[in-house]
């Protein structure tokens, strides 16, 4: 079985601006084994009245190559709760469809990646997270994050490069989608916190008996682009 390209975007954009095909270009360009070997799904979160702009990001995604678009509808605003309340629901709706997948890459459509090798990496952490099964996601860090936390070395760590963190994160990750299934389907069930992240967090370490689950790269390859001031200097 392939792995997967969970690749996660809605019809609202950021600051009325879209980035999902900026997101995809990069990628592709970026990692061979994606491009090339992975089954890529990506899910459209669809708000009221903006059904021509999901036929139009299914037709453009399709033709991009991914295999799979699905969809959610929803009503949502940034920065408000019902944008985590319905990005659970579009967790679980992507894991259920991917998980007969062991390993894929959980992407939002606004993060890119700087490495020098991002294949490299990406084996790694299929390597680790075979290794550990209890290992829940093998993440790469922004390059805002993480300046001044204490490191810990994880359990399976090479060098310094990787360490551990005590929280899940959405932000670009290594996961085992049917695992991620089931923990989605427990997170919706349950909402163990109002904070998605956090309730997310709460239901993998229930799935989980490693020390250290939440596994980092420390390099801070990754960049948010869905700000206002990405957006402008690019022109998207």
């Amino acid at each position: 079985m392939f792995d997967v390209l969970c690749f996660f975007t809605s019809t609202k954009g950021h600051y009325g601006r879209d980035t999902y095909q900026y997101t995809s270009n990069d990628l592709f360009k970026k990692s061979f084994l994606i491009r090339e070997t992975f089954t890529k799904v990506a899910h459209i979160k669809v708000s009221p009245g903006e059904e021509a702009k999901h036929k139009e990001m299914k037709e453009w995604l399709l033709n991009k190559g991914f295999n799979h678009v699905i969809e959610s509808y929803g009503n949502w605003k940034h920065n408000d709760i019902s944008h985590g309340s319905e990005y659970l629901k579009d967790i679980a709706k992507m894991f259920d469809f991917c998980r007969h997948h062991q390993f894929g890459l959980w992407l939002e459509d606004d993060f890119i990646f700087h490495n020098e090798d991002l294949d490299k990496d990406i084996n790694f952490a299929r390597e680790l997270m075979d290794k550990i099964p209890d290992v829940r996601h093998f993440r790469w860090t922004r390059k805002d994050q993480f300046d001044n936390i204490e490191r810990t070395a994880a359990s399976l760590a090479t060098n310094n490069l990787y360490g551990n963190r005590s929280e899940f994160s959405f932000n670009p990750c290594f996961i085992n989608p049917s695992i991620q299934s089931l923990i989605s389907k427990y997170c919706l069930m349950h909402n163990p916190h109002p904070h998605c992240e956090m309730a997310y967090t709460i239901s993998n370490l229930r799935f989980s008996s490693c020390q250290h689950p939440f596994v980092f790269q420390d390099n801070h390859v990754v960049e948010h682009i869905g700000t206002e001031q990405f957006i402008k200097e690019n022109n998207l």
